[in-house]
């Protein structure tokens, strides 16, 4: 009979991994913006009355496919989503965060605030994008507080 100590836990799964870092990065949310309320439906939340869609990616992954073997993290987007928040003049709040322990809080990197309008990007389904690209579009996290 062996001891089930000495077996090592199982580690997360990649898609459960990305939904404990998309908590982690609520949970920063909520502590820093104040009068955010998260709603959890089909989008996360709103402030100031505007609906906001909170989005995180890891500032790099292992990737085998490529040369280097790593990659820009890439946020996930939804059409549905999309569509509903370019319909309501929604915000996305996109965080690029470090690579953590799964029970440790991730660390955000850079942060920015876009107005879903200015995703100009051909969002069919669901989309993997670059945080190098959507950085293109964005303004930087501190700079939209202070003028909001």
């Amino acid at each position: 009979m062996s001891d089930r100590q000495d077996v090592p836990p199982t580690p997360p799964t990649p898609q459960q991994r990305s939904a404990a870092n998309g908590s982690s990065v609520e949970a920063w949310a909520q502590e820093r913006i104040t009068g955010l309320q998260m709603i959890n439906k089909l989008i996360d939340a709103k402030i100031n009355g505007q609906y906001l869609e909170i989005k995180s990616c890891l500032y790099r992954i292992t990737d085998n496919s490529h040369t280097n073997k790593s990659r820009y993290g890439r946020f996930i987007l939804d059409e549905a989503q999309d569509e509903f928040l370019k319909a309501q003049d929604g915000l996305y709040l996109f965080c690029v965060i470090d690579e953590h322990e799964p029970e440790d809080p991730a660390k955000i990197l850079k942060a920015w605030v876009i107005p879903a309008k200015n995703i100009t990007l051909n969002l069919k389904g669901r989309r993997a994008i670059s945080w190098r690209t959507i950085e293109k579009f964005g303004l930087l996290f501190n700079v939209y507080l202070e003028a909001n």
